[in-house]
């Protein structure tokens, strides 16, 4: 039930005509800084935010040797383990989690992965209250995928999407490409410090090969945000071949449209310079239940918005992740999001 990693294997490997990354391929990717300090703490960051970064560096660094930080990683871990159900304890643990993480996305995921920690990084604790929040809704799959997309996305916006530009060509296995989408950012609902968006990425840069969509500028009324996304990607099989045939996002990222985006940096390769790891932004994709041992079901969070026959606005959902029906207005949608966000922060 981690992250889902089934977009990353044609990030890798297909041909593009944009001007190539850090990482020797040319998709659109984040430099995350590593923290300066450890841990990254800051007298004006809130205190959920305070001390949950203190308690992950007591955790990692309160041992000297390998074999130390190891057992102790793993005495966490069999902590955690113990967690069946909302207790008060896990019910603290992730109430700093979130509020982690919605302070600031980018050094939230850049010190869970930084290997300038002394021994182990941190995302193996993060990994195990993950797993803990997964046993506490097992009986509930609604609230589970709820709470997975709230605590797993670093950013949870609706958008309105004003331009899309291929970066991808013909891959062996597959005829999809990668997509850089520009957007509005209409209501940011999670993640409160954004990256900057890059105008190689959009109509305006020379020499990129774009889509065939009209350019769309950015309003002034909303800050920008961008990612990648796989149109019609699936995960197939024990080889993870990836097949165009099952739409899950398909073509519908579309200009002059808004959807509600659940967006996560998978990392892509390691930096040299002893600044920051490199990442990309992409749709965060979630495990459902599927009785086919040779297929994943997994549910891409990029949810169109549209409107029904009485004209309100409606965020489509043609899986029921959440147990709430294939369409909800727009406005429902996201009270329940606050709703759940509000009883985590109050925890």
């Amino acid at each position: 039930m981690i992250r889902h990693t089934a977009l990353l294997i044609l990030a890798a490997t297909v041909l593009v005509h944009a001007q190539r990354n850090p990482c020797g391929e040319t998709g659109l990717v984040y430099q995350l800084r590593w923290p300066e300090r450890q841990p990254p703490v800051s007298i004006y960051m809130p205190y959920d935010v305070l001390l949950g970064y203190i308690a992950l560096d007591s955790i990692i660094n309160w041992a000297t040797t390998y074999n130390e930080t190891w057992g102790r990683v793993q005495q966490v871990r069999s902590f955690l383990e113990r967690r069946t159900s909302f207790d008060d304890t896990l019910k603290k643990i992730v109430r700093s989690l979130y509020a982690m993480a919605d302070y600031d996305p980018m050094l939230f995921e850049a010190t869970l992965r930084s290997f300038r920690w002394p021994q182990l990084p941190p995302h193996m604790i993060y990994g195990g209250i993950i797993e803990a929040v997964t046993r506490a809704w097992a009986n509930d799959l609604g609230a589970l995928h709820r709470d997975l997309v709230l605590l797993e996305a670093d950013y949870i916006a609706h958008v309105k999407v004003v331009d899309t530009v291929h970066v991808g060509g013909k891959f062996e296995l597959d005829w999809t490409t990668l997509v850089v989408t520009t957007c509005q950012v209409l209501d940011l609902i999670k993640g409160q410090v954004l990256p900057p968006c890059n105008p190689a990425f959009t109509h305006t840069a020379p020499g990129v090969q774009a889509s065939t969509k009209q350019l769309k500028t950015l309003s002034s009324s909303g800050p920008c945000l961008q990612f990648t996304y796989i149109p019609n990607a699936r995960l197939s099989g024990t080889t993870d071949i990836i097949e165009p045939d099952d739409e899950r996002l398909g073509h519908v990222i579309t200009p002059g449209n808004e959807y509600i985006v659940m967006l996560t940096f998978p990392f892509m390769c390691r930096d040299t310079t002893g600044i920051g790891d490199y990442y990309e932004l992409h749709p965060l994709a979630v495990e459902l239940p599927c009785n086919d041992e040779w297929h994943f079901n997994v549910s891409i969070t990029a949810y169109p918005i549209t409107t029904d026959s009485s004209g309100t606005a409606v965020v489509r959902m043609p899986k029921n992740e959440y147990g709430w029906g294939t369409e909800i207005p727009l406005t429902t949608f996201k009270q329940r999001l606050l709703d759940r966000i509000r009883e985590i922060r109050n925890y």
